[in-house]
């Protein structure tokens, strides 16, 4: 049930049906000015629905016609077959209308026996006529609309899906009121990583616009607007997710001496449950990481990240110096091919038979090889005889020049 949506209350002596007869309530959910035994026949009301408390099963209305169709339906409706309303408010009512479809509920009086209590009129005494009944309209609740500019602090921001909402006391109430700023590239997700929004946006502060429309007694609505939380696009995201991947990942340098050389991104990522709420694949944190854009050998690890073979195998990386293994394919071979993010090395390359058990040996060959390399130095490695290793020399001179003659050079050696 939405705000201003419309709602036909038909009244049967004793009950109410909302719209249809599978929607029934007693008329004592009605908070009527005056208390009705029961309404006549053939009376329905069509209402505009204010606001719904979930919470108090309080549904609050404004009345649009005293004189509604009253013809119900057998169907339910879905909206309101699963919705607990305890009471029934209107904002206004008219007494005159009222009065004429409903039956008043008799008081009842203690009497004394009129056989021992008598009472006899004078003769000179002119008895006066009964007061006339006068139809009261109770006031309307007087509304009023409060409009203020505050500043919250991000750290009490909650991210929720399509927006944050946060919880403020508003001294003019005297009460904590819950507001929620929608944004739809928000997810709730990003809850966990609150503190690089702060970092990115630069803000520890928010402001925003809020909007309360309240009675006396009750609080109508609520809304809630900030430029700030507008700015959270999916650009902000992106660096959002860069700045965490970037924490992640390259503070992982300060590993034991007994950290893998080898790494997936399981093992590379401290908090592997909110790394996989961020990012839908492993792809996708990749290009973040390849998207350090002045590294040295970045138009090189796009070409290698597009080639990678990632059904067959996850792409591994290498701490020291930060590096990456793809694995791609030729008409005969596999060849696991090493390419480091910004310092100056070259390409290696290791060419394998093209069959799952060579890959899975050739995989622990090169670990040991390159924990060799991590103990002594590349250059005892290329001293010694590799049958199935070849390297390729990147040429930093021109930059477009020097991509080109490594891939030649590369798509030579992929047999």
């Amino acid at each position: 049930m939405q705000r201003h949506d419309e709602l036909t209350l038909i009244f049967n002596e004793g009950k109410v049906y909302i719209n249809s007869e599978a929607n029934v309530l007693s008329i004592g959910c009605l908070d009527l000015p005056l208390e009705a035994e029961k309404f006549k026949d053939d009376v329905a009301w069509k209402v505009r629905v204010l606001d719904y408390n979930e919470a108090t099963g309080v549904l609050m209305t404004e009345i649009m016609s005293y004189n509604a169709d009253t013809t119900t339906t057998a169907g339910a409706q879905t909206s309101l077959q699963f919705m607990e309303i305890e009471i029934i408010r209107f904002r206004t009512i008219d007494t005159t209308q009222l009065l004429k479809v409903i039956e008043i509920k008799k008081q009842t009086f203690q009497t004394t026996d009129e056989s021992i209590f008598t009472y006899t009129q004078p003769k000179n005494v002119i008895s006066e006529a009964p007061p006339k009944l006068i139809n009261v309209i109770p006031p309307a609740p007087v509304e009023h609309v409060l409009v203020k500019m505050m500043k919250v602090p991000f750290a009490n921001l909650h991210f929720v899906n399509a927006g944050v909402s946060f919880s403020i006391f508003i001294e003019e109430l005297h009460s904590e009121i819950k507001f929620t700023i929608a944004n739809p590239d928000i997810r709730a997700e990003f809850e966990a990583i609150k503190e690089y929004f702060i970092k990115v946006l630069k803000k520890k502060l928010i402001v925003t616009d809020i909007e309360i429309r309240y009675t006396e007694k009750e609080l109508l609505s609520v809304k809630a607007t900030s430029e700030d939380i507008d700015k959270i696009n999916q650009s902000i995201i992106d660096n959002v997710r860069f700045e965490f991947v970037k924490r992640e990942i390259f503070t992982s340098r300060g590993k034991n001496e007994n950290s893998p050389v080898v790494n997936t991104i399981d093992t590379l990522i401290n908090n592997r449950e909110l790394t996989e709420k961020l990012y839908q694949s492993d792809q996708q944190l990749i290009d973040d990481l390849l998207a350090i854009k002045n590294s040295k050998h970045y138009h090189h690890l796009q070409f290698l990240s597009s080639k990678h073979l990632s059904s067959v195998l996850k792409v591994r990386f290498v701490l020291e110096p930060f590096s990456f293994l793809f694995l791609l394919a030729g008409d005969n071979k596999y060849h696991i091919v090493w390419e480091t993010l910004n310092s100056e090395e070259a390409t290696y390359l290791w060419h394998f038979e093209k069959s799952i058990e060579a890959l899975r040996t050739g995989l622990k060959e090169i670990e040991v090889i390159l924990q060799d390399i991590k103990a002594t130095s590349k250059q005892d490695y290329l001293k010694k005889e590799q049958s199935n290793f070849s390297r390729i020399i990147h040429d930093y001179s021109d930059n477009n020049k020097g991509f080109i003659q490594w891939k030649d050079a590369l798509e030579g050696r992929l047999l």
